[in-house]
């Protein structure tokens, strides 16, 4: 039996629309994995949240193979990103993938979040 580690412990796969994290965790999972893959920008993690929709949304949109996706894996879902993040959880689930939501609990954003997803929660 392989032994899984990381985000495949819990998912087949990861998902982000946004790249950088306002928050700035001192135990932040995304900048110590940017720091491990020597991937981390000048200037270290970026605080500045740019919102990205990469093109793998539109492979996992046509997937034919269920897959549960750990989203967000290496960002928040806050107040100013809440509406973005449903649309693509909304997507993802009609696509017929299950999701694993990662965020910091803001109940507020939370509510919005399960409530905005309405039907398409599976």
């Amino acid at each position: 039996m392989k032994m899984m580690f990381g985000t495949r412990e819990w998912a087949e796969t990861t998902f982000d629309c946004q790249h950088g994290c306002r928050h700035g965790c001192r135990y932040c999972y995304a900048h110590a994995e940017a720091a491990r893959f020597r991937r981390l920008p000048v200037g270290g993690w970026p605080s500045e949240e740019r919102i990205t929709e990469p093109p793998r949304l539109a492979v996992l949109e046509r997937s034919t193979r269920p897959r549960l996706i750990m989203f967000p894996a290496h960002h928040d879902i806050h107040q100013d990103n809440v509406g973005l993040c449903m649309g693509i959880a909304r997507r993802l689930l009609k696509a017929g993938h299950g999701l694993l939501i990662v965020s910091k609990p803001d109940p507020v954003v939370i509510d919005t979040f399960i409530r905005g997803l309405g039907d398409a929660k599976t």
